[in-house]
């Protein structure tokens, strides 16, 4: 009996010195290498208008802007969204998720020389994404690196108001990254409140320029001596141009 308990002592012994530790070849210079690599990795997003066949629900090239103009065809403009992460390494992974159900990882492997691109939304709702840089170094696997942090924005259905026309406040810029939580009538009151400040301060500035003129015809008006110098002074500058031209001619001559 006391052999057994010892036997079993041994064994269990055996096991736990021989046990793997976890990321134990994870050594200092190889995290600095990885945080270094991470650091590099960075995200953003394109927005590009894409010809949309609502019968088929696909995506269509090649169709002409007379055709799509044309009424009742099923062909409209929808604007999409492409995400792109960049300078993935062979020691890294990324992990996305997006507050819309999106759900993927990728390695190097899966990307075109460390670049990641991804289809979002068609920018109708503002999404935020969190992009998880993980190591995929096999002494270092699954450490988390760095995380990124990226919103992607919708198409603001005010932009296409009348009274959005010619107003460069954010409330009608085309895509937004936060809802504006503004009723119809709010908006309108705002754009017309923001276009009458424009005008206002252009019509200032038209004013402003008016006097400047005005200040200087009314300035030679009252002293046209200056108008007299600065003509005499044209004409003693042409004077002296044209003696110089002939006497390097006849210099010229001479030689």
């Amino acid at each position: 009996m006391r052999k057994r308990k010892l036997a079993s002592i041994l064994i269990l012994t055996l096991c736990i010195c021989f046990s793997p530790v976890a990321n134990a070849a994870c050594d200092y210079e190889t995290q600095v290498q990885l945080a270094t690599e991470a650091s590099n990795v960075n995200a953003n997003y394109e927005i590009s208008e894409v010809v949309y066949n609502i019968d088929t629900g696909e995506e269509v090239t090649g169709i002409s802007e007379e055709e799509i103009a044309k009424d009742e065809n099923p062909y409209i403009y929808r604007n999409k969204v492409t995400v792109y992460i960049y300078n993935l390494t062979e020691n890294l992974s990324v992990t996305i998720s997006g507050d819309n159900g999106y759900e993927d990882t990728f390695t190097f492997q899966e990307s075109d020389n460390g670049m990641i691109t991804f289809s979002g939304d068609y920018a109708e709702e503002i999404v935020h994404y969190t992009i998880q840089v993980l190591s995929a170094n096999p002494d270092c696997t699954g450490d988390e690196l760095r995380t990124i942090n990226l919103t992607t924005p919708k198409e603001n259905e005010y932009y296409y108001y009348s009274a959005c026309e010619g107003v460069d406040e954010y409330f009608c810029q085309q895509f937004i990254d936060y809802d504006l939580n503004m009723t119809e009538a709010e908006l309108l009151e705002r754009a017309n409140a923001a276009r009458n400040n424009n005008n206002q301060e252009e019509a200032s500035q038209e004013e402003e320029e008016k006097n400047w003129w005005d200040n200087i015809k009314e300035y030679l008006n009252n002293n046209p001596w200056v108008i007299y110098v600065t003509i005499g002074g044209i004409i003693v500058i042409a004077g002296v141009a044209t003696a110089v031209i002939v006497v390097k001619k006849r210099r010229s001559k001479v030689l």
